[in-house]
């Protein structure tokens, strides 16, 4: 069961548990539940329609099949497990009988469809961009998969087989080969599995019978590691020029009237006829064109080896098809696809050749878009926002506990190298807690996730106020630091702290690209209906071809000298999507190297003047306060040392290491404020809050969670299972003061 590369759990009826979970079980659930009852499971995992709709608890597969003795075949369902991880599946379940008939037991798998959905997801989503130039070709077009079965097909294509698109989407093309072309149509399937991009005449059935000739020129799709997918068909009609190959009479209106340019050519390639799309689309008039050599005519270089080598094919299939470069008379270069047909003497040697030219030059770029913009996407896939999330919850539960040493430090008696090796430690902690971040704010904006907290506000007020925080910053550099504000109040509406954390960012990059001797300015002035923050320095300057991707993520412009440290690029990126989220801009201009940069923020001014008061300042708690406070947490080392800073205040301190632990301890002492980790072995986080507020008890404990799960959706779990406060790792000295000051007050 364990090899079996999908998840298979058993539920005994008897006791409905949990006997039995195989290796990718475990996986998919992060959670041991065996011998754990099904009502147990069906609490913590949650089933979800395609559409988003959530599964009722009697609506569960392994739960119908137990219960209603119903059996189910691969239902596409969404799994959210305990932790938040989110899968797609294919779900089956059936119940298992003893020899009375009587049902002991259930037996469910999982199939994991998370990559294949996203695969497809990423191919709808190509469908979408390209679908206006697939639809508006003059051409037919075909999608098939790795298996042959139509996919997409436009509408010129499908009603020159007599049908509407939506009746040929899932059929296969070997359907409409003619039973006397299969054994060529498997020839060809052989070389797109192979990798080979093919050019060929076909037939096509179409509804009712008969057939069209096309040119078919079909491209492999494969994914970045080589998989075949399926294949691109671009079919041209040339059904009329079969006939016309074939030896059909023709006259020189239909000649005229065709689409195509057409030329006729005498054995020595010397031009016969010239028709009129041939004139158009090579600018060479029939009277200028007919006698001369059509390689003169058409600008190109064609060796005697390789006219031997087409008139020798000719002499053998009497047609022969190839793609070339031609020029206009102008000039320009024309993709060409040609066709040419040898017409015969009754004694077998070439008497006249007809040409049939087309211009693909728009379809070979269509063909370099999708095939260049499907591996753009494929690529950009790898950058998901599971990664920089997973990043994010792994490294902030060392910094956690590393930020509470520091702090724990920070109270003990020190001299002066103590004290310096102990800045050391808190700078760079509190600069890998800023990437952590900065990463989060990037994906966050990507996916356009930030929800802003909009007052309105007096910009110069603001711009002081943040002024003062940054300016310790530039007095260690020894950078000057100056700012001028505009002469009357300027009033936005905006979400004060991003706006500060967008100005932040700008004042940290003129400390990171300055050197001592440089000057910052901060200014703000009013321009029409807008306000203009500017950040400008004299330091390294700015690549001018570089401002226009300088605010792309993990991107950095600056002529960087020795001084400037390294960093991921981020700041910048965060500044922009900050700015525009408030109907903003921002700008970036620099003279070069060496001849400093400016930065600026354009804003819209509030419509409502100035309504709002300054917030009062957070109250602080009494000296000498004491709290209980219980601790409920996994991990150990950060538990020793929050529980030694804590101490050292003053306060009582118990401790817990899991969910039914921390409830039972909660219960005996009472305490006045409990912090408690999300991802506790037992019971998580979550449900410990959801019981706290349940228990009459209990529901008066001021509950703050304190865990490396910090996403968006994470915090709304949290104020629904009634935490009334959330807050990320690590945790400073000064936070967690606030926050025993908040529950000192509030008791």
């Amino acid at each position: 069961m364990n090899l079996i590369p999908f998840s298979i759990v058993f539920i005994d009826a008897k006791d409905e548990t949990f006997c039995f979970i195989n290796k990718r079980g475990l996986e998919l659930y992060k959670a041991d539940y065996t011998g754990q009852t099904l009502q147990f499971h069906i609490d913590r995992i949650k089933f979800y329609t395609p559409d988003g709709k959530q599964l009722g608890p009697t609506d569960a597969p392994v739960y119908r099949s137990l219960k209603h003795r119903e059996t189910i075949h691969n239902r596409e369902l969404i799994l959210r497990n305990e932790f938040g991880d989110v899968y797609c599946l294919l779900v089956s379940s059936a119940p298992i009988y003893d020899s009375g008939g009587n049902v002991v037991r259930a037996v469910t798998t999982f199939e994991d469809i998370s990559k294949l959905k996203k695969i497809q997801n990423l191919l709808d989503s190509s469908e979408i961009r390209y679908r206006t130039i697939v639809e508006t070709a003059n051409e037919g077009i075909c999608w098939t998969d790795s298996k042959g079965v139509i996919t997409y097909i436009n509408d010129i294509l499908a009603s020159s087989l007599g049908y509407r698109p939506e009746e040929l989407i899932g059929r296969h093309y070997f359907d409409f080969v003619l039973p006397e072309d299969m054994e060529k149509a498997m020839t060809y399937w052989k070389e797109r599995l192979a990798g080979s991009s093919l050019r060929f005449d076909f037939r096509i059935g179409k509804r009712g019978g008969g057939f069209i000739w096309v040119i078919a020129s079909s491209t492999s799709i494969r994914d970045p590691e080589g998989n075949y997918l399926g294949s691109l068909t671009m079919y041209t009609d040339i059904t009329e020029r079969k006939r016309m190959e074939d030896g059909l009479a023709f006259h020189s209106h239909v000649l005229e009237n065709v689409q195509e340019a057409i030329c006729a050519l005498d054995k020595n390639y010397r031009i016969t006829y010239w028709n009129e799309a041939a004139e158009r689309m090579y600018g060479w008039t029939a009277q200028e064109a007919v006698g001369k050599y059509l390689a003169n005519v058409l600008n190109v270089v064609i060796k005697n080896a390789s006219v031997k080598e087409i008139t020798r094919k000719l002499g053998e299939n009497s047609q022969i098809n190839m793609d070339m470069v031609h020029y206009h008379k102008n000039g320009s270069a024309i993709q060409v696809y040609i066709h040419l047909y040898a017409i015969k003497n009754p004694d077998g040697n070439i008497s006249e050749i007809i040409a049939s030219l087309q211009d693909i030059t728009e379809r070979k770029k269509a063909e370099e878009i999708l095939i260049r913009s499907e591996q753009h996407l494929r690529k950009n896939e790898k950058m998901k926002d599971d990664f920089i999330s997973l990043l994010s919850h792994e490294l902030r539960n060392p910094m956690a506990a590393i930020s509470a040493g520091i702090e724990l430090l920070d109270l003990a008696e020190k001299d002066d190298k103590y004290r310096e090796t102990l800045e050391v430690m808190r700078r760079q902690t509190e600069q890998l807690g800023q990437i952590v971040s900065d990463l989060m704010d990037v994906s966050r904006l990507i996916r356009s996730k930030i929800k802003l907290h909009i007052v309105n506000t007096e910009l110069n007020g603001l711009m002081l106020s943040i002024a003062k925080s940054y300016r310790s910053l530039f007095e260690k550099k020894r950078v000057s630091f100056h700012v001028r504000l505009e002469s009357g109040p300027l009033y936005i509406d905006a979400d004060p702290m991003r706006l500060e954390q967008c100005i932040g960012n700008l004042l940290h990059n003129a400390v990171k690209f300055t050197k001592e001797g440089d000057s910052v300015l901060l200014s703000t002035r009013k321009e029409a209906s807008s306000a203009v923050i500017s950040v400008t320095d004299t330091g390294y300057g700015i690549h001018t071809d570089a401002i226009a991707d300088l605010f792309e993520p993990f991107r950095q412009g600056y002529a960087v000298g020795e001084s400037a440290g390294p960093g991921l690029g981020l700041g910048l990126a965060i500044a922009k999507g900050i700015a525009e989220l408030h109907d903003g801009r921002i700008d970036a201009y620099s003279d070069g190297p060496g001849k400093g940069a400016s930065f600026s923020v354009t804003l819209p001014l509030s419509q409502k003047g100035g309504v709002s008061a300054a917030p009062a300042d957070a109250a602080e708690a009494k000296n000498g306060s004491v709290l209980k406070i219980l601790l409920v947490e996994d991990n150990k080392d950060f538990v020793s040392l929050l529980s030694s800073i804590l101490i050292q205040m003053g306060h009582s301190v118990f401790i817990a290491y899991d969910g039914i632990s921390g409830l039972r301890e909660a219960r005996r002492v009472s305490p006045d404020i409990l912090f408690c980790d999300i991802g506790l072995p037992g019971i998580s986080g979550f449900e410990v809050a959801k019981r706290i507020k349940e228990d009459p008890q209990l529901r008066n404990i001021y509950l703050v969670a304190l865990t490396s799960y910090a996403s968006k959706n994470d915090i709304q779990l949290g104020e629904a299972s009634g935490f009334d406060l959330y807050l990320p790792k690590p945790i400073t000295i000064k936070k967690l003061r606030e926050v025993l000051s908040t529950c000192f007050f509030r008791s």
